[in-house]
């Protein structure tokens, strides 16, 4: 399949030695990517694993607080130029082929948005959801659901700006699911991680993101209830 420009951000907060394993599954899946870390002022460990790696990296300008996972997607996707964006985190693991099966899944439907199977969340694996996903550059015009240049909502504080995201591109006709894309979570939820103090701080706002989540879900149909 011909090669397309691609670049993975990866916001990173607390995780140091995710940083080796991240990118040891990026060099044997798609090689030719481009890394980026959106690393947080004052997080010298991770910051310090990240340069120890030789990796491409970037110190956001604001201090670490509630959507700090979208706002550096976001920061992230202004300050990149490749024609595909992956919205990534450090607990992943990339298996070969992944891309190729994106790829092939937007040019039998020219959909913006391709959903990665990241082999636990059942939500994920049946088609209906992507917790980590591929996204066309061209998307950014349309934005979220009611600001355009914006691709992930930071009124969320973690929880459910995936959840608009996927569900707007749904509604807009624009999202597809690539089954065999495998892009492993390894996430206590499934018992491939411990918890953790950044995975605590994302589930804090829980209430709060599904409360939002629930307000706004009209503005793209009936979207997802709980």
């Amino acid at each position: 399949m011909a090669a397309s420009s691609l670049v993975i951000l990866v916001p990173v907060l607390s995780r140091p030695h995710r940083v080796d394993p991240l990118l040891a599954s990026i060099e044997v899946s798609t090689p030719d990517a481009r890394v980026l870390f959106l690393c947080s002022p004052g997080d010298d460990d991770e910051i310090a694993a990240v340069k120890a790696a030789g990796a491409e990296h970037v110190i956001v300008p604001w201090p670490v607080g509630p959507s700090d996972f979208s706002r550096k997607i976001n920061y992230g996707a202004r300050e990149t130029t490749e024609e595909w964006i992956f919205v990534g985190a450090d607990d992943l693991e990339f298996t070969p082929g992944w891309f190729d099966a994106c790829l092939f899944a937007h040019k039998r439907t020219q959909a913006c948005v391709v959903g990665t199977n990241d082999g636990g969340n059942a939500r994920v694996i049946s088609g209906q959801h992507s917790t980590h996903f591929l996204v066309h550059r061209d998307y950014l015009e349309c934005g979220t659901i009611d600001t355009p240049g914006l691709l992930l909502n930071p009124e969320y504080t973690h929880e459910f700006t995936d959840d608009e995201c996927i569900q707007t591109a749904i509604w807009r006709g624009t999202y597809v699911h690539a089954h065999q894309a495998l892009v492993k979570h390894l996430h206590p939820d499934w018992g491939l991680a411990k918890m953790d103090a950044t995975y605590d701080r994302g589930r804090a706002g829980r209430e709060h993101d599904r409360a939002l989540y629930m307000t706004r879900a009209p503005m793209w149909g009936r979207g997802r209830q709980w």
